[in-house]
């Protein structure tokens, strides 16, 4: 039979290298799910920037549209004031 404290020096490397395999092939699989988390944030950055862009371009064309709409109101007035006048002389005539 082989002596124990033969065998107890082999035994504990073996523990010893299967706990080091164990924290790298844990800390390998922590680094790929940081990945993906980096990965996922990267692509809601990108989104969040492009919807950010969307919204300043809606408003930007929301201004110039209530700008349109003012200056054709102007001209309805303008155009309602020489149809009133156009009448006017219609029928004084």
């Amino acid at each position: 039979m082989t002596d124990p404290s033969l065998i107890l020096p082999w035994l504990s490397l073996i523990l010893g290298l299967i706990a080091i395999y164990g924290f790298y092939n844990q800390r390998r699989i922590n680094a790929m799910d940081q990945g993906k988390k980096q990965a996922d944030i990267a692509q809601l950055r990108k989104d969040i920037d492009h919807a950010f862009d969307k919204l300043h371009l809606l408003e930007e064309t929301s201004k110039c549209t209530d700008i349109d709409l003012a200056e054709l109101k102007t001209d309805m007035k303008h155009v309602l004031g020489a149809l009133e006048r156009i009448e006017r002389k219609l029928e004084a005539v």
